[in-house]
């Protein structure tokens, strides 16, 4: 008797799995809900892919194909291609695979062999009119030329797709409103965005508006939109003048990129947040862009006599290798080290005046070899915390330059790269011994990104012998050997 009682529920209970696999509905808001309290990239991916496999709204594939290609692109790609080669004549899985690819040339083919095999589908211009939109309008890079040669010959592509299709997240607005600021017919971009404020439209963002008025010419509207693109991306980022700064020269080089140089050159003699040494630095890479060689070199120097003191931003700036070849250059590079030597107490102050004390939780972490230890098990180190990704680039930026001052700290001071957010451990230690980093690699267990209180990677940290935390730092910088002598110098100096 007990054991038909058993068969029944265990019967029960597999048909109770079953119907709710049936009621699933994959909808946005149930991606939503799934995604609510995932702390992991593997949850991530794991919930991404099912709904990839089971999905048929075509927004919902995108957001979770572009979300799984952020955390494991090897894997995305092998996943998405497979399918598009067992399903040619698939417009929507041809959509998908075109779409992460990063050779902005090969979606174009795609898009057109799509459009080739059936004019009526919907996915062939959507996957060319993102591709141009998102890849080359105000985009200046190793593909560019390449797009401008192929744009004649779709740009029809962008009127027949607004006029003939009106999809539900707004694709062909939002493409064709950025197709009409690129052409610069303003007037038409400016009734389209009004006509969706009017409407209570969602297809708009911060960098279409940004788009909009720094074609214009507002550059005061186009700074506001800048910032508010930024805190879209990195929520804990507070508005102030460091913002707006950042959002100046962005404008600038959306200028530079547009090759609108002469409004390039105007705007950053105006801007009102960057430091005149800066606005020279910034003027000389926009005129090694445009292959200015006398103009670029006089730039940097007049940068560098008013102070320009930034050693790593002649490595980390690649336009600047224009340049690199003169007989000058070793003159400019002393001036810039010369510089350095002399600013280094005022560079010092505006790092350590960013010190805080915030106690945190005792934390977890999991070394290469799958051994855990806690922060707690390490206190008495002054510990520095790197968070980041493989597939994070603004991370790898940063690794070179912990890697190299990690061979001259002391003994009681321990950088840690803690890894997360990754589908795949494997990748993040093949790729330590492929670069050889002599850094401690470990693994962040769940819940870091609430205990620490950051938004995106890279993110970086410092631990005091205590254990409590006492700096911080988001984002990548070509200064950060700066930030870690001197926040380590700082918190030695308390003993």
């Amino acid at each position: 008797m007990y054991g038909f009682i058993r068969y029944f529920i265990s019967l029960g209970i597999l048909f109770l799995s079953i119907l709710s696999l049936f009621s699933k509905d994959y909808s946005l808001e149930e991606l939503v809900n799934a995604t609510n309290e995932v702390n992991s990239a593997q949850e991530y991916f794991s919930i991404y892919l099912d709904f990839y496999k089971n999905s048929t709204d075509k927004v919902i594939l995108k957001k979770v194909t572009s979300a799984m290609a952020k955390i494991d692109y090897d894997s995305t790609f092998t996943i998405l291609k497979e399918k598009y080669n067992k399903s040619q004549g698939n417009d929507v899985v041809a959509y998908l695979y075109g779409s992460i690819l990063k050779d902005p040339v090969k979606s174009i083919e795609i898009g057109r062999k799509v459009i080739a095999l059936n004019k009526e589908l919907e996915c062939g211009y959507r996957l060319i009119t993102e591709t141009y939109a998102k890849k080359y309008f105000f985009h200046d890079d190793e593909n560019t030329d390449k797009l401008k040669e192929l744009f004649p010959e779709d740009e029809a592509l962008f009127e027949y797709y607004y006029s003939n299709y009106n999809s539900n997240d707004g694709s062909s607005r939002y493409t064709y409103c950025k197709y009409l600021i690129f052409k610069e017919r303003l007037n038409e971009a400016e009734n389209l965005l009004d006509k969706a404020e009017e409407n209570e439209e969602v297809w708009t963002d911060a960098e279409l508006f940004s788009d909009f008025y720094t074609i214009k010419g507002d550059y005061e509207n186009a700074v506001i939109f800048f910032i508010k693109e930024a805190i879209g991306i990195y929520s804990n980022l507070q508005e102030g003048d460091h913002l707006t700064k950042w959002a100046e020269i962005n404008l600038f080089f959306k200028l530079v990129n547009s090759r609108k140089y002469k409004e390039a050159h105007n705007f950053i003699h105006t801007a009102e947040y960057i430091p005149e040494k800066e606005r020279y630095f910034w003027e000389s890479l926009s005129y090694c862009i445009e292959k200015e060689k006398e103009k670029a070199i006089a730039a940097i120097r007049r940068s560098v006599e008013l102070g320009w003191d930034n050693v790593l931003s002649v490595q980390y700036y690649k336009e600047l290798e224009y340049i690199s070849v003169e007989p000058e250059w070793s003159d400019i590079q002393n001036m810039i080290e010369a510089n350095r030597d002399t600013n280094e107490n005022k560079r010092k102050k505006v790092i350590t005046d960013m010190k805080f004390l915030r106690e945190i939780p005792d934390v977890t972490f999991q070394d290469s070899n799958g051994k855990e230890f806690t922060i707690e098990s390490i206190k008495g180190s002054i510990i520095i915390l790197d968070f980041w990704a493989t597939w994070c680039k603004e991370c790898l930026t940063v690794m070179p330059s912990l890697s190299k001052y990690a061979l001259e700290t002391p003994e009681d001071v321990r950088i840690l790269a803690v890894n997360i957010w990754e589908e795949n451990d494997e990748k993040a230690i093949q790729m330590f011994k492929e670069k050889e980093y002599n850094i401690e690699l470990v693994f962040g267990m769940e819940g870091l990104k609430k205990i620490f209180g950051f938004d995106g990677i890279p993110h970086m940290c410092a631990i005091d012998r205590n254990g409590n935390l006492r700096y911080e730092k988001s984002g990548s910088s070509s200064n950060i050997a700066d930030y870690l002598k001197w926040w380590i110098e700082d918190l030695k100096a308390e003993e």
